[in-house]
């Protein structure tokens, strides 16, 4: 950022001495644009969301259902209004699944058992066009039966002779 700074004093500099260092300098004042606007959407981009995680739910034979569990809000204010979670079982086409501000979950996903799960989250914000999340909340899983089987019933003794 100082360099920015430091083009941004030697330009206005010359400029003050020199009306004809400005052409010489043009290439300069477009890095000194482009550098501000990356500034600018560093210092009002959206927050990058937390972490996300599966948690399996049921299974019948080999099919699992799951749920992805979306991060908690940050802090306000934000201009966050909606999210959006896009996933990939397997080799199947991205499903993507619009998220409400302060959704904990997206429930009711199925795999099978080895399928590779790909989920990403990012935040939407209420601009026109909207801004996302400049990085968004990555997961790579395995689906795995996590379920164990039911517990069996109550023992029982029968005796069956006496000696």
């Amino acid at each position: 950022m100082w360099t920015l700074f430091n083009l941004l004093r030697a330009m206005l500099s010359a400029l003050a001495n020199n009306t004809a260092a400005v052409r010489d300098n043009t290439e300069q004042l477009r890095e000194v644009s482009y550098q501000l606007d990356e500034l600018l959407k560093r210092l009002f981009a959206l927050p990058d969301p937390g972490p996300i995680f599966l948690s399996v739910t049921s299974e019948d034979q080999n099919m699992l259902t799951f749920t992805i569990h979306l991060p908690a809000e940050p802090a306000e204010p934000n201009d966050i209004v909606s999210g959006e979670l896009t996933v990939t079982v397997a080799n199947s086409a991205p499903v993507v699944f619009p998220t409400d501000k302060g959704q904990a979950e997206v429930s009711g996903l199925t795999g099978n058992q080895g399928d590779t799960v790909t989920a990403t989250f990012t935040y939407i914000d209420d601009a026109s066009p909207p801004n996302r999340s400049v990085h968004a909340s990555v997961l790579n899983v395995v689906l795995n039966d996590t379920i164990p089987p039911p517990s069996p019933g109550n023992l029982s003794l029968e005796v069956t002779a006496e000696s």
